[in-house]
Parts: C-alpha cells; structure tokens; sequence
C-alpha cells in the first residue's frame, strides 16, 4: 500500500520538475522500473546514479534504468 502512495507522490513531483524544473544544487534523475505493479511500471526521482528502487527495496534494489537527467539549477546569478 505504501508503494502505491509513493507512486502517486511521486508522479506529482515528477511532473512538477518537468514543468517549473528544480532548485537543487545535484542533477535530479528520472528513473523507470518497468516491473513494477505487474509489469505495468513506474518512474521516480533520485540524485544518485546508483539506481535505488523504491518498488522492490530489498529483493530488486538496482532494478531501473534513468530515462532523463534534470540538470543541476545554476548558481545565482548564472544562466542556464
């Protein structure tokens, strides 16, 4: 039930990024499992290039793949 939550969560967030972008100092990846929920798949953001799967936690943790790098948000005063 927990992941369910999340993926809504994180949908809202992803397309947040996608829209108004991010005001990390990191890149913000977009990462895809496509096992998730019966195969049907899920995205989620993370700064690492380590995959991290929130789906699967402890019996598939690397199991993803990074679809799209949100780039680090300049610093003040630059433009990106």
């Amino acid at each position: 039930q927990q992941r369910r939550h999340f993926e809504h969560v994180s949908e809202a967030m992803l397309e947040l990024v996608r829209d108004f972008g991010h005001r990390l100092d990191v890149d913000v990846r977009q990462v895809h499992c496509p096992m998730a929920f019966d195969n049907v798949g899920a995205d989620w953001l993370q700064t690492s290039d380590e995959i991290a799967n929130p789906y699967f936690g402890g019996k598939m943790p690397r199991c993803g793949t990074i679809e799209h790098v949100f780039a680090a948000a300049p610093a003040d005063g630059e433009t990106q």
